[in-house]
């Protein structure tokens, strides 16, 4: 069999060539069609890829288990219990030690499988290596490694990571520290707490939602939810995927805000109509998703179809609704608000970060000449040379 038809053979709806694809696998112990198989992890159905997974663990006994440490070359997450559920199947004493000395001698892919083993086989000798790779600079690496110490419950470990997100003034390390503490889990309220100014929120945030549900956190941090939400639709689509829409239970993070109306939640609420009215509008943004995910975004439109744009007020009572106010005013595009922005810059003291962003959009419409020339003296106090710069261009033009 040629490795070019593996995948279409591996995914038949025919018995017979799924199997002699699945015992041709097994046979070759070809590491390389393990890799074809992953890479193809986006087209497959999650059906098929539990079918492939199960039926390839049942083939697997103690004569053939060497093939699992050959896939170990190659770390695979979606296919990852292909080689940890066989392993788990006859784990004992000399499989142990030999899995210990791959996570001693291994590389990182060979490493990743060895702390997710770990995570059932509490092996006191593993935790070294544990503690060692937990802040590799490979995620499935890292972030398995967080699995397994909290299994062993090591909280010395978590308590280290905590410190580097609250003293480091690495913007990458303290990533690497979210992406360690989310994996431990339990610390969603600690993550919440200190993950929004950070650059990286939209990685943090979806990060969280990869591994908690919103019952989980509702029940931890309800307050936290519209800033969750506020993330989300600023992250849809460049840097978070439409394909995370029902996974993330986006409907449930919708239907809270609209059962506890206010200002800023009415904002979050008109942003997240306008940008999925885009999403759905537009085949660019939907051409890849399924049938289902178009449903969900059909419902989501639905669920929003009523929010009133003339009931949201341009006012400033913290740089979260002023920021979501401002992503609508930009979304809709809409002249009614200019005065009203001018109005409220001119009235009100607003965050430099906040200030600068509203400049950004008065100027683009070429509505500058609506603001006081009291805005000259505001700016000239913004502590931060960079936003000042910026600011001072804004106004140069008019005033």
């Amino acid at each position: 069999m040629k490795s070019s038809n593996f995948v279409k053979n591996i995914i038949s709806k025919d018995k017979n060539i799924f199997n002699q694809a699945l015992n041709n696998l097994i046979n070759s112990k070809d590491v390389q069609l393990f890799v074809e198989l992953d890479d193809s992890s986006d087209f497959i159905f999650s059906f098929v890829k539990e079918k492939i997974i199960n039926e390839f663990v049942k083939l697997i006994n103690k004569e053939n288990l060497d093939v699992v440490f050959e896939f170990m070359k190659h770390y695979s997450y979606d296919f990852e219990d292909m080689v940890i559920m066989p392993l788990l199947k006859y784990a004992n004493e000399d499989l142990t030690d030999r899995m210990l000395d791959i996570f001693e001698c291994g590389d990182e892919n060979q490493k990743a499988y060895c702390a997710k083993y770990f995570t059932k086989i509490k092996d006191t000798l593993a935790l070294d290596y544990l503690k060692k790779e937990a802040f590799s600079d490979f995620y499935y690496l890292k972030t398995n490694c967080a699995k397994a110490l909290k299994a062993f419950g090591d909280i010395e470990t978590l308590n280290k990571t905590k410190e580097i997100i609250l003293n480091s003034n690495d913007e990458y390390e303290k990533l690497a520290a979210f992406e360690f503490i989310i994996s431990f889990e339990g610390e969603i309220d600690f993550v919440l707490k200190n993950c929004f100014n950070l650059p990286f929120s939209q990685n943090i945030i979806a990060n969280l939602l990869d591994e908690n549900s919103f019952d989980e956190i509702k029940n931890n941090s309800e307050d936290k939810i519209p800033d969750i939400f506020k993330v989300l639709m600023e992250g849809y689509p460049e840097n978070i995927s439409l394909n995370t829409i029902k996974y993330y239970e986006v409907q449930k993070y919708i239907r809270f805000l609209l059962n506890r109306q206010n200002n800023f939640n009415l904002a979050l609420l008109l942003y997240a109509k306008a940008k999925f009215k885009e999403f759905l509008d537009n085949d660019n943004y939907t051409f890849d998703l399924d049938n289902d995910l178009k449903n969900e975004l059909k419902n989501i439109n639905l669920l929003l179809k009523d929010m009133d744009l003339n009931k949201l007020k341009i006012q400033y009572k913290s740089d979260n609704e002023f920021s979501a106010i401002l992503d609508v005013i930009r979304e809709f595009n809409s002249d009614e608000f200019d005065k009203k922005l001018a109005d409220t810059i001119n009235t009100q003291k607003i965050s430099p970060t906040n200030l600068v962003e509203a400049l950004e959009i008065l100027s683009g419409k070429n509505k500058i000449n609506l603001l006081n020339k009291d805005i000259l003296q505001t700016v000239e106090c913004i502590e931060n040379p960079n936003l000042k710069a910026i600011a001072q261009k804004y106004l140069e033009e008019v005033i």
